[in-house]
């Protein structure tokens, strides 16, 4: 029995690795749908700078403007790294030597040169800290799941609220362009 427990434990951390690669993705794709208008910007200024003057458009603009902020900020904070999911583990946890996190010290400098940088622990340290039976391998496991969906959780909250900004901003949008093109609004 023990075997196939160790065996579904690391299906389940393999699966939430791969729900948090497919939330990257589509990250990835949203940046793209982000950034994408910004290239025909400086064609549509002259005709932004016409509806300005309207105080109906002004509050449009202004609306799609503060959606795309909002937009732009749950991208960055959904690609952003999560470092230390294990403070949102309440409990006794174990060592955590499935992600082998802190083996490293970085300063400063590091981030902008390649230093020679060594382990904060020798081989022999972190082989005496691995687990020495399947019951501290199914609880480092169990440890690494929690993690993992702690992390799978925030990238999907931060994925959707991206989500929806870009859909408010399509809605503000489609509204301007109809506006416009029913020549309401002082035009």
């Amino acid at each position: 029995m023990k075997e196939k427990t160790t065996s579904y434990l690391y299906q389940s951390v393999t699966d939430i690795q791969n729900t948090i690669r497919a939330f990257d993705v589509k990250l990835g794709f949203l940046f793209m749908v982000i950034f994408l208008p910004l290239a025909g910007l400086k064609d549509l200024v002259p005709q932004l700078q016409v509806l300005i003057d309207k105080n109906l458009y002004k509050a449009l603009l202004s609306a799609s403007f503060i959606s795309w902020l909002f937009a732009l900020y749950f991208l960055f904070l959904g690609v952003r790294p999560i470092n230390n999911s294990k403070e949102s583990i309440e409990g006794d946890a174990p060592k955590g030597t499935f992600y082998a996190g802190g083996l490293y010290t970085f300063q400063g400098i590091d981030y902008f040169w390649n230093f020679p940088i060594k382990t904060n622990n020798d081989m022999k340290d972190f082989i005496s800290s691995l687990p020495k039976n399947d019951d501290d391998i199914h609880k480092e496991l169990v440890f690494e799941i929690h993690k993992l969906a702690y992390i799978r959780d925030v990238k999907a909250k931060r994925t959707t609220a991206c989500i929806y900004s870009i859909l408010v901003l399509g809605f503000i949008s489609v509204l301007t362009i109809t506006l416009v093109t029913l020549k309401i609004g002082g035009l």
